[in-house]
């Protein structure tokens, strides 16, 4: 669905919908039978570590810099960092080898306070 190591963001007013595919090499403690690849029962049986996993490594930015509240952090000099509202990852079997895969499908909705102007992507996952 998504080619390896790529991701595409949806901005909607204050939200921002992201499909990021993350190497599965990356991503450690779900590889329970370490071959290499991971399996949807791993990912599923996983999600919250993968998703904890996912969420320090990506990073969504608006350089306009603005307070947060209901106790989110604060904006940074990097600028105001993205609330995460819901991550999803799922393997997809990226050959016709169906025991796993190299890729991870991860879906996320992130949030600002409002609506950003400047968006800037860090990470650390590939």
């Amino acid at each position: 669905m998504m080619p390896p190591q790529q991701g595409t963001l949806n901005q909607i007013e204050d939200a921002v919908f992201v499909v990021l595919s993350v190497p599965a090499s990356v991503l450690h403690g779900a590889d329970d039978n370490s071959e290499g690849r991971l399996s949807e029962p791993e990912v599923s049986a996983h999600q919250a570590d993968l998703s904890a996993q996912i969420n320090s490594g990506f990073q969504l930015f608006d350089a306009q810099k603005a307070s947060w509240s209901e106790g989110l952090p604060l904006s940074t000099s990097r600028g105001t960092l993205a609330a995460t509202d819901m991550i999803l990852a799922r393997a997809e079997p990226d050959d016709l080898d169906a025991s796993g895969s190299r890729q991870v499908l991860t879906l996320m909705k992130l949030r600002f306070p409002a609506a950003p102007s400047s968006l800037r992507v860090e990470t650390t996952l590939f």
